[in-house]
């Protein structure tokens, strides 16, 4: 779960065992969070970095998903809000450089 305050984002809650990281200060707290990966073709996330190391491997096409013992046996704390996602979806980025 993105959590934000006046829409800016500002902290993630692990989708699995619901610990949380609080980045509005010190962007390298992320280390090692995933944002997303699959159970089959569901997306979940995101997801801290003690459960994707024991829950989730890389699929062939670079991919993280879970290990095939665990599908169908995990209790999700909430379900990927595709909509809350697109409020935050960067829809163009611009890099360049100005004369002066």
């Amino acid at each position: 779960m993105l959590l934000s305050d006046g829409g800016v984002l500002n902290s993630m809650k692990c989708v699995i065992c619901g610990v949380s990281v609080d980045f509005r200060e010190d962007m390298t707290s992320l280390d090692g969070w995933a944002p997303f990966f699959f159970e089959g073709d569901e997306p979940h996330g995101p997801i801290c970095p003690d459960c994707c190391d024991g829950l989730l491997k890389e699929n062939p096409d670079g991919d993280l998903v879970l290990k095939d013992e665990y599908r169908g046996k995990i209790s999700y704390l909430y379900e990927l809000d595709e909509e809350d996602e697109e409020d935050y979806e960067i829809e163009e980025v611009m890099l360049g450089y100005i004369l002066n």
